[in-house]
């Protein structure tokens, strides 16, 4: 039995509010994250975007003090 490769859309997240949503934080937070570069997001467009699995690992490098917030 093979395993299936996740689709990447199920691994994107598709503006501030569901980015918030995902991390349990306010969205107000993400986007000054975001604007001053201090989260792993990007722009398709105007909106910001970001993977699930990137923001997983962000979280992880944050918590063993690998990075760090400025």
């Amino acid at each position: 039995m093979s395993k299936e490769k996740p689709m990447l859309a199920d691994d994107m997240l598709y503006g501030v509010e569901k980015i918030a949503e995902f991390l349990g934080m306010p969205a107000r937070k993400v986007f000054y994250l975001a604007a001053n570069a201090q989260m792993p997001v990007f722009k398709i467009g105007e909106g910001w975007t970001a993977r699930r699995s990137t923001l997983v690992g962000w979280i992880e490098a944050l918590e063993q003090g690998t990075i760090h917030l400025s």
